[in-house]
């Protein structure tokens, strides 16, 4: 047998300087001090980019999972452990609130049925329209209460089993105040179109002033499409809502805490992991509760206000423990201090929530509408 000749292949040198930014780099540095990128020759080899892939899905994996099992279970842990410095092995606070977030509005917004208000408006349309034919006989069709603004629908059994929301009925039955004015919404035309045709054949000085002339518009436009308006509002308005209510209850809470003389941006992310705590909470119980309907385990499901209640006291328990390991304090001052903050933040809600409506208003006013 011919033995095989075996040629001994040398490593190839890594670059003198760096591929991205073009710095010097020493050949035994395996990366570059200045952009970090590896200094390795190019083109990148088939395995060279497999074990790159599967490093980053390693390192990101491992720092998704010592993240999340913080901020679920050490309360705030993971805001002491950013603060100190030690930041390499978990996700940034900010990126992890917009991710967090960000799912919770795309998988709240894909459960909440937003379609059920088109549904319930065809309905009183249709309810509406029979009162009018019957008006004359004095006679209402079955399953129908006549109020003196409005029709509500839903008294009989079958619908009564579907349940439709008493809320958004009488929102409808509702007049609306603008600068003095009422709207009824019966009294707005089913179109835009149509409502345009009867301003032009009134005379000048009786048409509706321009301002007036763009609401009436977008509200014929938000009762025939309820769902798209409500899937808008959803998704601009309680992001909007919260992007001025967080800086703002920072500075709320550097009062609370004047003595520690903490910068701002250390209660800015407790904030920030607070809150994505709350976002997986909510969002996890509610996707679970939805799952059991549709699944059919009715008995598994609970009651609104139940819900609530457990939210509401597991978010407490969450934040009380968070407010002790992070500031260090008693008990004694943590109530105390954990009371003050409860208060401020409700009032702080109430008042950027009346900031969130004006800008919802705003935002249906002027945008461009179908």
């Amino acid at each position: 047998m011919r033995n095989a000749i075996r040629r001994q292949v040398e490593p190839t040198p890594r670059p003198r300087n760096c591929l991205n930014c073009g710095v010097a780099v020493s050949p035994e540095n395996v990366f570059c001090g200045q952009c970090g990128q590896e200094n390795e020759v190019t083109p990148v080899s088939f395995a060279g980019l497999v074990r790159e892939g599967w490093d980053e899905f390693i390192k990101v994996d491992k720092k998704l999972l010592a993240t999340l099992g913080l901020l679920l279970f050490r309360p705030g842990y993971l805001t002491g452990e950013y603060v100190r410095g030690r930041r390499v092995a978990y996700i940034s606070p900010f990126k992890l609130y917009v991710a967090v977030s960000a799912l919770f509005f795309l998988v709240f917004g894909l459960l909440v049925p937003f379609d059920r208000l088109n549904t319930i408006n065809a309905k009183l349309d249709t309810a509406a329209r029979k009162i009018a034919a019957q008006t004359k006989k004095r006679d209402k069709p079955a399953g129908v209460r006549l109020f003196s603004d409005g029709v509500v629908i839903g008294t009989n059994d079958t619908d009564k089993e579907r349940g439709f929301p008493e809320a958004w009925q009488e929102f409808r039955n509702a007049p609306i105040q603008f600068f003095g004015r009422e709207i009824a919404w019966s009294q707005l035309p089913p179109t835009v179109s149509e409502y345009r045709d009867n301003e032009v054949e009134k005379p000048a000085a009786k048409r509706d002033a321009p301002l007036l002339h763009l609401f009436k518009e977008r509200l014929i436009r938000f009762r025939s499409d309820p769902a798209g308006a409500a899937k808008s509002l959803f998704s601009t308005g309680l992001p909007f809502l919260l992007l001025i209510q967080l800086p703002l209850f920072a500075a709320f809470m550097r009062l609370i805490y004047f003595r520690q003389r903490r910068l701002y941006v250390e209660h800015l992310i407790f904030l920030l992991h607070t809150h994505a705590f709350f976002f997986l909470l909510f969002g996890t119980v509610c996707t679970a509760d939805v799952l059991a309907q549709s699944l059919g385990q009715s008995g598994m499901t609970l009651d609104l206000s139940i819900t609530w209640i457990l939210l509401t006291a597991a978010v407490t328990i969450y934040n009380l423990l968070a407010y002790k390991r992070f500031y260090g304090q008693g008990w004694g001052k943590t109530l105390v201090k954990g009371w003050f903050l409860l208060s401020g933040y409700l009032f702080l809600f109430g008042f950027t929530s009346g900031i969130a409506a004006v800008f919802a208003v705003l935002w249906m006013l002027f945008t461009p509408g179908g």
